[in-house]
């Protein structure tokens, strides 16, 4: 069942990523269908222990967007939380690490080379590099 997860969750980060890129905002419904997923999934793959414990990564970014408004998207919280249920607080903690670690040079090239400190990235697709690094590796 450890392959189960890592494509419930590719295919739910894919679904974030297009939209996401498109709009810049997440629907709701989107991220409602991703958590109970997410925590169905969970609560199958490892019981609710480890499910409701994958929802740690996601809410502490999700207390960071609230704490920093514009500067964090609130749907990322989210998204990391129906990913961390999926998967166990480790690899939503790991694919998290893993989307900043792919964004950084995106931020560094818009924010030291194009002056341009106001441009607004989506996770999503970063979170979903993230995610398929997990699963190669």
């Amino acid at each position: 069942m450890e392959d189960g997860w890592q494509a419930a969750a590719a295919g739910f980060l894919a679904l974030c990523s297009i939209w996401d890129v498109r709009w810049r905002r997440l629907p709701v419904w989107l991220l409602i269908l991703g958590l109970a997923g997410g925590l169905a999934v969970g609560f199958l793959r490892a019981g609710p222990g480890l499910a409701f414990a994958g929802l740690i990564p996601g809410a502490v970014l999700r207390l960071l967007a609230a704490a920093c408004p514009g500067k964090i998207g609130e749907g990322d919280g989210w998204t990391v939380m129906a990913v961390g249920a999926m998967g166990g607080w480790i690899n939503g903690l790991f694919i998290l690490e893993m989307g900043l670690i792919l964004m950084a040079p995106l931020v560094f090239y818009y924010g030291a080379v194009r002056k341009q400190r106001k441009k607004e990235l989506p996770l999503s697709p970063f979170l979903l590099g993230g995610c398929l690094f997990r699963i190669l590796f």
